[in-house]
């Protein structure tokens, strides 16, 4: 019993720090951050998706390069692709009018099949 109590003690704190962060933000108060949650995470889980975006007319260099920097889960599945797939991918990006990662998407899923 003691020993369950020294392992959930930890898990309990983290949760209270969580609780309270909310509650802050909430309000609208600063949040505090506990030492726990400085604890830094691969940067393209901590990009807001309405704040990037996939340009139109990139080359195909910097189309895959942008893919791979800031949507990586795109460009785990778009590096996936047959070379012929990956150029459909490409194509469809371009003869958008404008650009964008749903239209990549779209296209990703599309061609997977291909």
């Amino acid at each position: 019993m003691f020993f369950a109590l020294l392992w959930t003690a930890p898990l309990l704190a983290a949760e209270a720090d969580y609780l309270r962060a909310l509650e802050q933000e909430a309000v609208g108060e600063p949040v505090v951050e506990s030492p726990a949650a400085s604890v830094s995470a691969p940067s393209f889980f901590d990009m807001p998706v309405d704040d990037v975006e996939l340009d139109p007319g990139l080359s195909k260099e910097e189309f895959e390069a942008r893919l791979k920097s800031d949507f990586y889960g795109s460009y785990v599945f778009y590096s996936r692709l047959s070379a012929a797939a990956r150029a459909r991918v490409y194509a469809d990006y371009q003869n958008s009018p404008d650009g964008g990662i749903e239209v990549v998407r779209d296209a990703i899923i599309r061609h997977a099949a291909d």
